[in-house]
Order: C-alpha cells, then structure tokens, then sequence
C-alpha cells in the first residue's frame, strides 16, 4: 500500500507508538522518502508526534531518514471504537 502512495501521513500519539511505527515501517518509510528526494513524485512521509524526552533520539533518526516530523502539544486521543 504505502508504495503506490504519493504521501504518508503518520499521526502517532505515544513514545510507543512512534517505536513501533519505527521499528516495522521505516524502511519501508525510507524508500519512499528516497523517491521524493530523487524525482519529486512522492509528497515525502510526514510525523505528527509529540517531541519530548523519550522520543527524541528516534525522532531524530526520523529527521535523517529524509522524513519530515511536526511535534504537537497534544494530541487528542484516538479511538477505534
């Protein structure tokens, strides 16, 4: 999915959450930031996170992954339900 895209928007709401959306995606994640850089198809990935002390060493490795990162105060909670 996230290949055929043209953007990708990732709204994250805990220091886990950002760790998992890490730890499974980037890669992922990375190439499509790789093809924005080169040919300008792609909108790039974009993390709307909130930057605090426990996220900022990935956020960090986010930011040299080619991604772009907005921190938030707060994010309202989200419910599936």
């Amino acid at each position: 999915m996230h290949e055929r895209s043209n953007q990708v928007s990732v709204r994250v709401t805990t220091a886990g959450g950002l760790q998992f959306s890490y730890n499974n995606f980037f890669e992922i994640k990375k190439n499509l930031a790789e093809r924005q850089n080169k040919s300008g198809d792609h909108r790039g990935v974009k993390y709307i996170c909130i930057i605090n002390n426990k996220t900022l060493a990935i956020v960090k490795r986010l930011v040299d992954g080619g991604f772009q990162v907005r921190h938030i105060k707060s994010l309202p909670p989200m419910s599936l339900f």
